[in-house]
């Protein structure tokens, strides 16, 4: 009986001694960058004139730290719009979200800025024939700083895949003159 207490007694010890020893907790990291590939349906409306069409992207986006729910991100797309001209058809914007989800559902919410050709209009196209005797204000170019705002309701991650749909931008162009509508009909990608 005595010998077994010994045993007891040194694994009691040894035990405490590992319960002292600060060991670094191995907990699971969320991905904080994420890269993917977009589909959208984009919109330009002046008063009485509008301009839509199709919009292909590669978006990145980084969550700043696994306890901050702050992702910043940069997307570059493709226009696909008629009478845009060619050499414009593009743009280029940073956007600030909050993005609360750590789980499947990671729903985002933020603002956005940048550069966007899609008021870059051939008006020769756009109006034909006549085009020159418009009304100048319907010719006047359109300065392409788009400022915005962004909601993703239905982004979801599930390990390193990213998937979203039906995400909405609105913003402003020329100071207020053009309205910038986008509807992200699906989006695909990677997190690490």
């Amino acid at each position: 009986m005595g010998r077994h207490r010994a045993r007891g007694g040194r694994g009691w010890v040894a035990a405490l001694a590992v319960g002292l020893v600060p060991v670094p907790a191995v907990a699971a990291v969320p991905p904080l960058w994420r890269l993917s590939l977009t589909v959208d349906r984009i919109a330009w409306l002046a008063s009485v004139e509008w301009n839509a069409g199709r919009a292909q992207g590669l978006v990145l986006e980084r969550r700043l730290s696994a306890a901050l729910p702050v992702e910043l991100g940069l997307a570059a797309r493709r226009l696909d719009v008629p009478y845009v001209r060619a050499d414009r058809a593009g743009e280029l914007l940073a956007s600030a979200a909050y993005a609360p989800g750590t789980g499947a559902w990671q729903p985002a919410l933020g603002l956005e800025a940048g550069w966007s050709g899609g008021v870059q209009i051939d008006w020769r196209a756009y109006h034909g024939p006549g085009w020159a005797q418009m009304a100048p204000l319907h010719r006047a170019p359109v300065p392409p700083l788009v400022v915005g705002v962004v909601a993703q309701p239905l982004r979801f991650g599930w390990g390193p895949v990213s998937a979203g749909l039906l995400s909405l931008s609105a913003g402003q162009l020329g100071g207020g003159r053009v309205l910038r509508v986008q509807v992200g009909l699906g989006q695909l990608g990677v997190r690490w």
